[in-house]
């Protein structure tokens, strides 16, 4: 967790105290004053994942807006940037507290719907300002995003076939007039968008484009969407496994799911929220007509969803897909299995991570994450295993980012080859190929 804080330090207390009727902290004249040291105040702003993921600049605390209230929420002062506060603040002996908030464009407003515009905010405790005393420590102020960070994701398969005018509408809930188009152009987190927030609210993301030549409108919301968290929307094309895809009034059939990234860096799936949508014929469990004991198999039974800034593509053995990876990329996947895991293996191919340098970190070229063994302590280690098996857990993340220093020691343009294979407790099997290459 990146932490930024400040610690001001205060000399001359006493000569700078005359300076106190510089700073608009200004309340009722009727009770003797007190003060406190600008020293004595210390800011945290918490930007780990959306610094990270915006690669923007880093926050200076003089940006930092604050502003004084009494314990009746009265606005004794007007918001200004702690730059301006005095080394020595004079005020009224009473009970306050402070607030914080930190805007890119420096300016005061939460915009309802903007481009890379998050919204940090932060609140003291409660502090007591005595009659000709100085307050030595008025704790620590920590501001965290407030409003929605959102991105999207257009799946390379659904791009190749997509019009480039394509594009998908993103508001927090459906009659909000508020809302911001992701072109390919704000594809994978080159733009992200932040969204005003109250409560839980949902997330509405419509396709508007063509797909080999059928214009296509399909929209997915998401309930239980709250403020501090990034939103990651990854859309693609359905796929069928058999099912008829005719009589679509909307032109081409799309999946879209979403990861949710807290400000602990914590990843989680969320859930489409179907409403009063109809279950197609492949979402009926045990209503098979043919055989009603056995239950028909979701179109989807297993997918896989990048994690927050992850670029790295999911190939198949038709279809290797190579990504070019360096120390510092992070790697890894949410896999969602809604019948439960059954097995989990993990091949690795690689001329240059044979068994002996395998084996010096406790691992193998092929590895059992439901049944770990020897390897299960090395597996968490490395974040590869949370725990002592993946068996019938239907939400799990799979992550090689710190395998990628290991890589990278073993020269530059070496190619790795990580095989996924999992079976569900309904024995559906799906393999996927993760190829890396070292810078």
């Amino acid at each position: 967790m990146k932490k930024i804080t400040i610690y001001t330090a205060c000399a001359g207390m006493l000569l700078l105290s005359a300076c106190a009727s510089e700073a608009p902290f200004e309340g009722p004249h009727d009770r003797a004053k007190g003060s406190f040291a600008k020293s004595a105040l210390s800011l945290q702003v918490h930007t780990d994942h959306v610094i990270k993921q915006t690669r923007a600049e880093e926050i200076d605390i003089n940006d930092i807006h604050i502003a004084f209230h009494d314990v009746n929420n009265h606005l004794i002062s007007e918001n200004n940037f702690f730059r301006y506060l005095p080394e020595v603040v004079m005020l009224e002996s009473g009970n306050y507290y402070i607030t914080a908030f930190y805007t890119k464009t420096g300016d005061d407003v939460l915009y309802a719907a903007a481009w890379d515009s998050p919204y940090y905010e932060g609140k003291s405790e409660n502090f007591e300002i005595k009659p000709n005393e100085i307050t030595s420590n008025l704790g620590t102020i920590k501001c965290v995003l407030k409003n929605v960070m959102t991105s999207v994701v257009f799946e390379d398969a659904l791009k190749s076939q997509m019009s480039e005018d394509s594009y998908v509408e993103v508001k927090i809930n459906e009659n909000s007039p508020n809302s911001l188009n992701f072109t390919t152009a704000e594809d994978n987190g080159q733009h992200y968008g932040y969204f005003e927030i109250n409560g839980e609210q949902t997330l509405v993301a419509t396709f508007h484009g063509i797909i080999n030549g059928a214009e296509t409108v399909q929209t997915k919301t998401f309930s239980n969407v709250t403020g501090g968290n990034h939103y990651r929307i990854t859309f693609k094309l359905h796929d069928y496994q058999g099912e008829e895809s005719g009589n679509h009034t909307t032109g081409i059939d799309l999946d879209a799911s979403v990861t949710k990234t807290d400000e602990d860096g914590n990843v989680s799936l969320v859930e489409e929220d179907l409403g009063d949508k109809p279950l197609d014929d492949n979402e009926r469990p045990n209503e098979n007509p043919e055989n009603p004991d056995e239950p028909v198999v979701p179109a989807d039974p297993i997918s896989f969803t990048m994690l927050d800034g992850c670029y790295a593509q999911l190939g198949d053995a038709a279809n290797i897909v190579k990504n070019i990876v360096k120390p510092g990329d992070i790697v890894g996947f949410i896999i969602d299995c809604p019948a439960g895991i059954k097995e989990f293996t993990v091949e690795i191919q690689s001329e240059q991570l044979n068994a002996a340098e395998l084996e010096g970190v406790g691992l193998s070229a092929n590895l059992d994450l439901v049944d770990p063994k020897d390897t299960k302590e090395a597996l968490n280690g490395l974040g590869l295993l949370d725990g002592d098996t993946v068996r019938d857990k239907k939400n799990v993340k799979f992550a090689i980012t710190n395998f990628i220093p290991m890589l990278a020691a073993l020269g530059s343009s070496e190619e790795h080859t990580f095989i996924l294979t999992i079976k569900d407790n309904n024995d559906v099997v799906i393999s996927k190929y993760l190829t890396l290459v070292t810078e």
